[in-house]
């Protein structure tokens, strides 16, 4: 069951990011998703200090740049407002994250990713949570439209590097957006 998320806007050229997500007594898992664009980078992120743990990541490469969505978690998080640090290196990277929090969660599942075409997930429950980033690259501050799942977040125009942020519940599901730019990775988990 999803408790709450707090999602962040993109920032450009950041080097490390914090914010702050109130977790609630009853949630059993705390996930970080990213999206981040960059020619040299390296994140890691924290809850209160405590390292959580890094689910893959897929890239995708737009002249020279190179492109991240990734998923970082913590089970049994500690409750109360948290700072959640996302904590990088290199060159900086325009970035964007989402936080959420869940209540009787017992498991991070595999995760499935694609770039440049839509993305299926299956193999779960029919009660599962699949969330979802979308990141991508994109000349002339287009963005994405048509996203065909549930909504989190997006920032879509402010920059070059727009984030979107979705989930699905059930088995399996398709993500897509209808339009389809140039270049731009998705990424799932179960």
């Amino acid at each position: 069951e999803l408790l709450s998320t707090v999602s962040t806007p993109t920032q450009t050229a950041a080097y490390s990011y914090t914010w702050n997500h109130t977790i609630e007594s009853n949630a059993t898992l705390l996930v970080v998703a990213v999206e981040w664009l960059s020619q040299s980078w390296n994140a890691n992120c924290t809850v209160n200090g405590l390292a959580m743990t890094r689910v893959g990541g897929t890239a995708y490469v737009n002249s020279g740049w190179v492109g991240v969505v990734e998923f970082f978690y913590y089970v049994n998080p500690p409750t109360g407002t948290q700072t959640i640090l996302y904590n990088g290196g290199g060159w900086g990277a325009y970035l964007s994250a989402t936080s959420c929090t869940f209540a009787n969660a017992k498991a991070v599942g595999t995760c499935t990713q694609s770039a440049n075409t839509s993305l299926t997930v299956s193999g779960g429950g029919p009660n599962d949570f699949l969330l979802n980033v979308i990141g991508g690259w994109v000349s002339g501050f287009g963005g994405f439209t048509g996203y065909n799942q549930t909504l989190i977040s997006a920032d879509l125009t402010t920059v070059s590097e727009p984030g979107l942020f979705g989930y699905a519940r059930g088995s399996s599901a398709t993500f897509s957006v209808a339009s389809l730019i140039g270049n731009y990775g998705g990424y799932g988990l179960g």
